[in-house]
């Protein structure tokens, strides 16, 4: 592995690639600083578990009460969108190891849950109230994700940082 992509599965170290991309990925971010607020790393998937199950269960009572076509593809456009927006944070953050473009990502993450609590609150209020621990995990991640672009190197350089940056060329 050169630190700079993953290995090619097919190459002769490709069957413990996402070990030793898992492995790496992980010493980087033990390696960044960290807020001493920060839950423990295990909280995390636990609780985006839960987050997931409330917004599926959210999305299901509102697209069943919604009645029209556009307003059912409407709130589904608006949790797709939440849902990319979840993966385009992960892979910039720690794909990429680019934490300052990753807190863009979830601004615009805490932006989509709002804008769907709003359009899920007319066909039920139990579907909107079901999205607030989504809207909590979210402001809590991108509250993290600010202080760790803070705490560490400035200028978008991050160590071990995954492809161009405009910010990190212009230093």
């Amino acid at each position: 592995m050169n630190g700079n992509r993953v290995p090619d599965p097919s190459s002769p170290a490709g069957s413990g690639a996402p070990v030793g991309y898992i492995s790496e990925t992980v010493a980087w971010y033990q390696d960044l600083r960290k807020p001493e607020w920060k839950p423990p790393d295990l909280a995390f998937p636990l609780m985006w578990t839960a987050v997931y199950a409330m917004a599926a269960t959210a999305m299901g009572i509102s697209i069943t009460r919604a009645r029209s076509p556009g307003t059912r593809l409407l709130l589904t456009a608006l949790a797709g969108a939440g849902a990319a927006l979840n993966v385009a944070w992960a892979v910039q953050f720690f794909g990429l190891r680019q934490p300052d473009r990753a807190l863009t990502t979830s601004r615009m993450l805490v932006a989509s849950v709002i804008a769907r609590m709003i359009a899920v609150l007319p066909y039920s209020v139990r579907a909107s109230v079901l999205l607030i621990p989504y809207l909590a995990m979210s402001l809590l991640g991108s509250r993290l994700n600010d202080a760790i672009v803070r705490m560490n190197p400035a200028g978008g350089r991050f160590p071990g940082r995954r492809g161009s940056s405009p910010v990190a060329s212009a230093a």
